[in-house]
């Protein structure tokens, strides 16, 4: 017998498919210039087939999280390309200083690696830009007429607990300088208009300070394999909300079936709308969107 994990396991098993395999339209597919309005990044599709969003008015930040394989990279790259489309100041730190951003280098969009001292210049200009903003602004950023804001400033940072890692004792200095200003940050930077997304595979204590946890407000996460993970990557979840370590809620073998929690009452399962670097490099030369394809 299965355990009961909420109505979503039990949607998933009752009609023996799933339910997310499938776009709702080719409209579902499509990157979207970020709604610098409404405040919203387009994701992905629910199991009802409706658009699923970021939300970053009202909030300052969101951790994307998940095993190998669950799909983040895809997913942190179409928030950054729907962030390029528009008038979004875009930062990105690749952790792991691989290639997988290169194709946002290459659009002319700040990428930079896992050197620990550029990273905390860095994060210490944007709290100069943050109290710099805090001063001009006459009230919250979220309350000022959208032609009138400043552009709203995301930074992105890829597997960032490389940054949280001190290998020699001369890092540690930097390291908790890093620490301490992306807590900071993340906690008072929302009425000026800024936004830290921060993504890895490792959830655990040892990779995630928890004062730094404790102040993400909104949580991403692919599949989990233990309960324990998913705590750590969602928070306490009740018992009929998804969970991402749910096999029969977030298959293994399902790249892109994410779950979002800390923007609305309950928990969403979503199907994250893929989109290859051909298009994203396409898109944001061109200003305009493309279509992606199911993950």
């Amino acid at each position: 017998m299965i355990e009961k994990q909420g109505a979503l396991t039990a949607i998933v098993n009752v009609y023996l498919r799933d339910p997310l395999e499938n776009s709702p339209d080719e409209n579902s597919l499509e990157l979207r210039p970020y709604d610098t309005a409404g405040g919203q990044v387009y994701l992905g599709w629910d199991i009802k087939g409706s658009d699923v969003y970021l939300n970053t008015l009202g909030y300052s930040g969101a951790l994307i999280s998940g095993a190998p394989n669950a799909g983040k990279t895809v997913l942190v790259k179409r928030i950054a390309a729907e962030l390029a489309l528009s008038d979004v100041a875009v930062s990105i730190a690749n952790g792991k200083n691989d290639s997988k951003f290169d194709v946002f280098k290459n659009a002319g969009i700040s990428v930079i690696g896992d050197d620990k001292p550029i990273f905390l210049e860095q994060l210490r200009e944007r709290e100069r830009l943050r109290q710099e903003r805090m001063r001009s602004l006459p009230g919250d950023y979220q309350d000022q007429p959208v032609d009138s804001q400043p552009p709203l400033e995301v930074l992105i940072v890829d597997e960032f607990q490389e940054y949280l890692s001190a290998v020699t004792r001369d890092e540690r200095p930097v390291v908790e300088e890093i620490t301490a200003l992306l807590t900071r940050l993340i906690k008072l930077q929302r009425s000026a208009g800024m936004f830290t997304i921060l993504a890895t595979q490792k959830v655990d204590s040892q990779a995630i300070p928890t004062a730094l946890r404790d102040v993400i407000p909104s949580k991403i996460s692919g599949y989990t394999t233990t309960p324990e993970m998913t705590r750590m990557a969602l928070g306490n979840l009740r018992d009929d909300e998804p969970h991402p370590d749910d096999k029969h809620v977030v298959p293994p073998g399902k790249p892109g079936r994410m779950i979002i929690a800390g923007q609305a009452v309950i928990a969403r399962l979503f199907q994250v709308a893929n989109i290859n670097d051909e298009q994203i490099i396409g898109a944001i030369r061109g200003g305009v969107s493309v279509s992606g394809s199911r993950q």
